[in-house]
């Protein structure tokens, strides 16, 4: 059985990253993540951090939970990127390591996301975050 699970994080407001494109120049970017997981659900997304590394790529990190009683195997989070105008502008994907989150256990994950099918990160508004396992 496959299983699925949107998440929306309105915990995670605003969060502020500053890409730097040369080592003069800096540019502020900043943009929501959510999740519309419940507090007291089986899977959670306790917290997610977002930063943009040395060469420009994009990261969001954080750690899924397993409050269930049963594992929950190849855990993908999928991230949808979103402009200002709610289009989507593009989609990435990871597993958590490890890829199954036993109950009572909490594996990371580090979405990295870079220029991929012509997005920016400039261009990122917000980004909903989907939890998919079997």
């Amino acid at each position: 059985m496959k299983y699925k699970i949107i998440l929306i994080v309105p915990a995670m407001a605003l969060l502020t990253m500053i890409l730097a494109i040369s080592n003069l120049t800096q540019f502020a970017m900043a943009f929501s993540v959510f999740t519309d997981n419940p507090t007291n659900g089986t899977i959670n997304l306790p917290s997610v951090s977002v930063s943009v590394d040395s060469i420009g790529a994009g990261h969001i990190v954080g750690e899924v939970t397993n409050r269930g009683t049963q594992p929950a195997t190849f855990m993908e989070i999928i991230a949808t990127f979103y402009n200002s105008q709610n289009l989507v502008i593009g989609t990435d994907n990871t597993f958590t390591n490890p890829s199954t989150v036993s109950p009572g256990q909490a594996n990371p994950f580090d979405l990295i996301f870079a220029y991929n099918d012509g997005m920016t990160i400039s261009q990122i508004d917000h980004v909903k975050l989907h939890l998919d396992w079997r």
